[in-house]
């Protein structure tokens, strides 16, 4: 059985999450929003840059699930987003 390209994403993630947010791993799950992990804007700088990833942190929202952040972090691109979650403003 192959691994899926974010799973080793989700665990550096959750082991992160753990380290340097002292974030139990029983509260990390892929359905876990950032708004119930309770990181503001420079907590989600300091993930990206911790886990040496070139994702823009302004691109989630408070309801953006953890899944969806190693999606973009695993570098598949956009994740779709979450059904409230508010649509990007198109580009000008």
């Amino acid at each position: 059985m192959h691994e899926s390209p974010t799973e080793p994403t989700f665990t550096q993630l959750q082991e992160v999450l753990e380290s340097q947010f002292e974030i139990p791993l029983d509260s990390v799950t892929t359905e876990t929003t950032l708004e119930q992990l309770g990181l503001d804007s420079l907590e989600l700088v300091e993930l990206t840059l911790i886990m040496e990833v070139d994702v823009d942190p302004a691109d989630f929202a408070p309801t953006t699930t953890l899944g969806e952040v190693v999606h973009r972090m695993s570098g598949q691109g956009q994740a779709p987003r979450t059904a409230d979650a508010a649509a990007p403003e198109p580009a000008s």
